[in-house]
């Protein structure tokens, strides 16, 4: 049985894992069926009840290509703490993408509550061409 410190990084690297493939159906895995999601996005505040309104916020499906730059997993007291950093390109250019995670992770091991900050979509100037 996998002590408390091994459940949350466990999710959390599940949870990396699936963003990072870009994988829908294991990040919706992740969750409970019936999720407590909050963020605080630049344009503002976003909340969703169940995982699939949760992955559809999360989601970053228009992007052409998609690069995880840094990843972190964590723990506060009995919370996991997950943060990333992304690199992006879609219609609007490259871009930059830092969020934090903080999750409530159920006896099941799957998230139940996940508050997110967002750092919203930084433009980068488009890299040298070599």
């Amino acid at each position: 049985m996998l002590d408390e410190v091994d459940k949350l990084r466990s999710v959390g690297e599940a949870f990396l894992q699936a963003l990072a493939n870009r994988d829908v159906g294991a990040l919706r895995a992740c969750m409970q069926p019936e999720i407590n999601f909050r963020a605080l996005v630049p344009p503002g505040i976003r909340q969703a009840s169940d995982a699939e309104g949760t992955v559809n916020r999360l989601w970053f499906g228009e992007a052409d290509s998609f690069e995880m730059l840094h990843a972190e997993i964590g723990q506060v007291a009995n919370r996991l703490s997950i943060s990333y950093r992304i690199r992006l390109h879609d219609l609007d250019g490259w871009q930059t993408i830092e969020q934090r995670l903080y999750c409530d992770v159920g006896e099941d091991g799957r998230i139940r509550n996940l508050d997110l900050l967002c750092s919203g979509f930084l433009p980068e100037r488009d890299p040298p061409h070599p």
